[in-house]
């Protein structure tokens, strides 16, 4: 019996009490019939199949009590250290969705939408593909809304870019959202035009600094499914909150940074309630803003980089690799260099993925 034919059984060994299916059976019986000395190949098949499955089984186990455990730490961890937050003396309300923006601009991101490459809807969420470039800048124009961009703190205006991070969210913005200067806290509803995703589909890793982790997220999830998951966040009214505060060290020191924004706890809320949080990895980032002493222009080198890191103190993902964003637009829409040719070189000609227009209301 050939490498290839042994290759093919086993396939089938975990299918059937007596190691193969009827159909391969009957295969293997014509054959052996018609060449006797193939039988002696059938009985040790036999043996390594059972063996095969018992190593399947016994690995498929492993894993399965990996993900409980992972789960059941990161579930743990997240409730243990995350803390609420209360803007509510600001705004006059316990909760913050997207209809509470003082305008939402489904006019310009429907004639924004028009203009991406192949736009498809899927549940009435509108989504397009659009070069690397411009996409940084239509996300940026289409996120600058008058009378919410300029009430932003300057330091977090642009576009900012995942630099290192293992997932495939490449670029996000803070302009889009509501600044509660009594709370020093942003508050950013998920909304269309906020962030960006990577193209490629499973196996087209892009260069990362944490490269075996990205492969292993780019391998299981695509850019795609990520952008059509995140729209479908906007149904629950799903709301991110950025509260600064001082620097408290530990990691990649903020304290050297010049700007007031120098630390903030990133906590999501569900439905919008300010009050509690909800089961998501995003209540446990930080962000630590650093020197950004490679930027050519000394003008925006001030709040150009942010270290993003997990806050747990315990559980597995506590030693998790923090990454950066790096500014690639500053707030008067210029290129921030070096990071912007660094994004472009990271993109290698792969375009972006857009969430670009919410269903209409009812």
């Amino acid at each position: 019996m050939s490498s290839r034919n042994i290759e093919l059984l086993s396939c089938f060994c975990c299918r059937a009490e007596n190691d193969y299916d009827a159909k391969t059976l009957d295969h293997l019986e014509t054959q052996t019939l018609l060449d006797p000395r193939r039988q002696l190949a059938l009985k040790p098949q036999s043996n390594y199949c059972r063996c095969c499955c018992k190593c399947c089984a016994f690995w498929c186990c492993l894993n399965l009590i990996g993900v409980i455990a992972l789960a059941t730490s990161l579930y743990v961890c997240i409730n243990q250290n995350n803390s609420e937050i209360s803007p509510t003396a600001a705004l006059g309300a316990d909760a913050f969705q997207l209809q509470n923006m003082s305008i939402v601009p489904s006019g310009k991101w429907q004639q924004l939408h028009e203009g991406l490459t192949d736009p498809w809807e899927q549940d009435g969420f509108g989504f397009g593909y659009v070069a690397a470039d411009r996409g940084a800048s239509m996300l940026f124009e289409a996120s600058k809304v008058l009378g919410v961009f300029e009430k932003v703190p300057e330091e977090l205006r642009g576009v900012w870019w995942a630099k290192g991070s293992p997932f495939p969210q490449v670029l996000m913005t803070f302009n889009f959202g509501h600044w509660s200067e009594e709370e020093k806290t942003l508050l950013v509803p998920t909304a269309p035009w906020t962030t960006a995703w990577w193209s490629g589909g499973n196996f087209a890793y892009p260069e990362s600094y944490f490269k075996p982790l990205a492969r292993l997220f780019y391998t299981f999830v695509t850019g795609k499914q990520l952008a059509t998951g995140y729209a479908a966040l906007s149904n629950s009214s799903q709301t991110v909150s950025y509260t600064f505060s001082r620097c408290p060290g530990g990691g990649e020191s903020c304290e050297q940074a010049t700007s007031k924004y120098t630390f903030a706890e990133v906590s999501a809320h569900p439905k919008g309630h300010l009050q509690g949080q909800g089961f998501d990895p995003l209540a446990s980032w930080s962000l630590m803003n650093i020197e950004a002493t490679e930027v050519e222009d000394a003008s925006q080198r001030d709040q150009s980089l942010f270290a993003r890191r997990l806050n747990l103190e315990c559980g597995p993902l506590a030693y998790m690799p923090e990454y950066h964003l790096a500014k690639i637009i500053d707030a008067s829409g210029n290129p921030v260099e070096p990071f912007h040719s660094e994004y472009m070189d990271f993109m290698s000609g792969m375009p972006l993925i857009v969430w670009s227009k919410a269903p209409p209301e009812e």
